[in-house]
C-alpha cells in the first residue's frame, strides 16, 4: 500500500516536472553534462540545472521499487552520484564561490544516504548482508579518498576567492568533514560485520585501504600539505596492524591465507619505498608518523613472508633483488638511525615479531 501510494505520487511529480519541459525545452547540448568526475560519475545534468529536480525524483523512484541488496545497491550508487556532483560543483567554485551553499546541501544529501543505506542493511539476512557489506565497505574506501580530495580544494580556493565569500567556503569545508565522517563510520560499522562472517575479505578491504593511505603521499608533501600526510601515516598503521590481526584470525578459521599474504608481501615493498623517499622531505614532527609506518610495513611484509610456501618465498626475495634492492635495510637503518636520537623509538629487530611489536 505505502509503495503503491509512493508511485502514484512519483507519476504526478514526473508529469508536473515533463509539464515544465514543454514550457522552457531545452537542448541536449544544454543538458549535456562534461564535468565528470573522474572517480565519481553524475546524472545527466548537474544540481545547479533547472532539470536537476527530475533526475532526483527518478532516483527515489527507482529506489522505491527496489527491495533488500537491490535496494542497498541503489542507495549506494545514489550516495556515489552526491560524491561526483560535489566536485563538479567545486570545480567551478573559483568563478562562482555562490556554488558554496550547492556543495553543503550536497554533502548533507550524502550523508542522509547513507544512514538510509545503513538501515536497509540491518534488516537484510546474513547470507545476503555479507555481500553487500564487502560492496559497501570497498565503496567507502574510494569515497573516503574522494571528500579527502574535495576538501583539499576548497581549502586550496580560500586564498583565490573574495573575502565576502570565505564564510561559505568554511561553511562547505564543514559540510565536506562532516560527510568524511559519516563515509569512515559506514565503512567501519559494513567491516565490523565482515570481520566477523568473512574475515579474509574483510582483510583485503583494508589491506585496500591501507593502499590509498600511501598513494600521493609525495604529492601531498609537495604541496605543503604535511600533516595530512602524518595522519595518512598514521592511518596506514593502523589498518596495516588490522590486516595482519584478521589474517591471523581467518587462518584460525581455515581461510585460505596465501594469495593475500602474497598480496601483502608484495605491495608492502611498494609502501616501503614510498615511506623511504617521503621520509626525506616531511618535518621533524612528521617523523615518527612515517617511522611507525614505516615499522608497520616491514612487520607486515616479512610475518606475511614467513607464512608462504618456501617456493614463493624465493620468488619474492628475488623479485626485491632485481626491483628493491636493499629497501628493507634502508627502513631499518632510518627508523634504528633516529631512534638512537630519539630513546622513546624502538630499533627494528632483523626480524619483527607478529603484530608490529618490535
Amino acid at each position: 500500500m505505502k509503495k503503491n501510494l509512493f508511485m502514484a505520487i512519483t507519476v504526478v511529480a514526473v508529469s508536473l516536472l515533463l509539464s515544465l519541459l514543454l514550457v522552457a525545452p531545452v537542448s541536449a547540448e544544454t543538458i549535456d553534462n562534461e564535468a565528470v568526475d573522474d572517480d565519481f560519475q553524475v546524472g545527466e545534468v548537474l544540481p545547479d540545472h533547472h532539470l536537476y529536480g527530475l533526475e532526483r525524483v527518478g532516483e527515489i523512484s527507482d529506489k522505491f521499487a527496489a527491495d533488500g541488496p537491490e535496494e542497498a545497491l541503489i542507495g549506494l550508487e545514489i550516495a556515489e552520484k552526491r560524491l561526483g556532483e560535489i566536485n563538479a560543483m567545486i570545480e567551478d567554485m573559483n568563478p562562482d564561490p555562490d556554488r558554496a551553499d550547492i556543495v553543503q546541501t550536497l554533502a548533507q544529501d550524502y550523508q542522509d544516504e547513507l544512514d538510509e543505506l545503513n538501515d536497509i542493511k540491518a534488516e537484510l539476512a546474513d547470507e545476503e548482508r555479507e555481500d553487500v557489506e564487502d560492496k559497501v565497505s570497498n565503496a567507502m574506501n574510494k569515497h573516503y579518498t574522494g571528500l579527502e580530495k574535495a576538501n583539499l580544494t576548497i581549502t586550496g580556493l580560500m586564498d583565490q576567492v573574495p573575502e565576502e565569500a570565505i564564510p561559505g567556503l568554511e561553511n562547505a569545508t564543514q559540510s565536506i568533514q562532516d560527510a568524511h565522517e559519516k563515509s569512515d563510520e559506514t565503512r567501519e560499522e559494513a567491516l565490523s560485520h565482515l570481520e566477523e562472517v568473512n574475515p579474509l575479505k574483510a582483510a583485503e578491504n583494508r589491506l585496500a585501504f591501507a593502499e590509498t593511505r600511501i598513494d600521493n603521499t609525495n604529492e601531498l608533501q609537495e604541496q605543503g600539505h604535511d600533516r595530512h600526510v602524518q595522519d595518512r601515516a598514521n592511518a596506514y598503521s593502523d589498518e596495516m596492524d588490522k590486516v595482519m590481526d584478521l589474517i591471523d584470525k581467518s587462518a584460525d578459521q581455515e581461510f585460505d591465507t596465501e594469495e593475500l599474504e602474497e598480496k601483502v608481501a608484495y605491495a608492502t615493498l611498494k609502501h616501503m619505498d614510498v615511506l623511504e623517499n617521503i621520509s626525506e622531505k616531511v618535518p621533524a614532527e612528521a617523523q615518527e608518523a612515517i617511522e611507525r609506518a614505516m615499522n608497520a610495513s616491514i612487520t607486515g611484509h616479512e610475518t606475511a613472508l614467513d607464512n608462504l610456501p618456501e617456493q614463493k618465498q624465493q620468488e619474492i626475495r628475488n623479485y626485491i633483488e632485481e626491483n628493491h634492492p636493499g629497501i628493507k635495510d634502508n627502513i631499518r637503518d632510518i627508523v634504528n638511525e633516529n631512534a638512537q636520537q630519539n630513546p622513546s623509538t624502538q630499533n627494528i629487530d632483523e626480524k619483527p615479531t607478529v603484530g608490529g611489536v618490535l
